[in-house]
């Protein structure tokens, strides 16, 4: 019965979308024009190539090579790995990990506690330039951080270590263009259904101000790229600064369905993913408030005893 009234909301919803299309049809063009720009100026340059280089080196085996350094567990090379690929790359990783036999079903739905990371560039190239306050991207990536370290210091198998050999009888042309493959296919995964509810959100748009909380919330809410640019229109840097770390932390519903369905492919389960994303965004948005709270002059001080 639940099933037959989800259906139903679908179908609802499919129709009203159609029928929007056919009454807006330039405007809706338009949009997705716009929308395709911006997702190709800020999301494609930073993760395709990045991309590419990390699926090679998956390929050529270089965790059983890594794995080689003492007391080095395939846990934190997941989350080494996670770190530079971004999402919904992480997910992918643990998927490749398991397909490559670097760990067990049980031990890869617990990397999806911590395998959740922006890509480092996305930060540098789009975040930084919005909030517009170096300190408070640096807060923000170290909070993001610390919270999914923690996710790992409590969630990862550690005591499983990656004992297989590398072989190197790859042929690298071969790679390369797997790699490439697998490149396109995340990133035409993350434009679709990134596409779909953007158009989604515009819906929305008529009925709240485009300098409103809720028309940033909203956005957020559908789409990463388009939450994070549009929250230039908050004026207060703490409280943008916190609104893309909650988008980030989090992930938005676009996100999530992506992760979903590639999780979907080998087996595992999405409910790791989602209670590890809750967990990160009330640790991110913790640590975040206690870094602005403590003077720049004492981080800095600090951090200089320290090195």
């Amino acid at each position: 019965m639940k099933r037959n009234s989800f259906n139903i909301i679908i179908f609802i919803h499919l129709i009203i979308l159609l029928l929007y299309y056919f009454l807006h049809t330039s405007f809706i063009i338009e949009n997705i024009i716009n929308y395709s720009i911006s997702f190709f100026k800020n999301f494609f340059p930073v993760s395709f190539l990045l991309n590419i280089i990390i699926f090679l080196l998956l390929d050529y085996e270089f965790i059983p090579i890594l794995s080689f350094i003492p007391n080095i567990s395939t846990s934190f090379l997941l989350f080494i790995f996670s770190f530079f690929s971004g999402f919904p790359t992480g997910s992918k990783m643990v998927c490749e990990f398991l397909k490559k036999g670097y760990c067990s079903k049980d031990e890869a739905n617990s990397y999806l506690y911590f395998s959740h990371f922006p890509n480092p560039f996305f930060i540098l190239g789009v975040v930084s330039p919005i909030i517009n306050n170096y300190l408070y991207t640096i807060y923000l990536y170290l909070s993001l951080i610390l919270s999914n370290y923690i996710l790992y210091f409590f969630f990862s198998k550690k005591k499983r270590y990656s004992i297989i050999k590398p072989s190197f009888h790859n042929n690298f042309s071969i790679s390369l263009n797997n790699s490439i493959q697998k490149s396109f296919s995340i990133i035409l995964l993350v434009y679709g259904i990134s596409l779909y509810f953007y158009i989604i959100s515009i819906l929305y748009h008529s009925f709240f101000p485009s300098n409103s909380y809720f028309y940033v919330l909203i956005n957020g809410f559908f789409d990463l790229t388009n939450g994070v640019i549009s929250s230039v229109v908050v004026k207060e840097r703490v409280i943008r600064a916190l609104l893309i770390l909650s988008f980030l932390s989090f992930g938005t519903i676009s996100i999530h369905m992506q992760t979903s369905s590639i999780l979907k492919e080998e087996g595992l389960s999405y409910s790791y993913y989602l209670k590890g994303r809750i967990i990160s965004l009330l640790l991110s948005i913790l640590f975040f408030l206690l870094l602005v709270s403590i003077p720049a002059s004492k981080i800095i001080f600090g951090f200089c005893r320290i090195t």
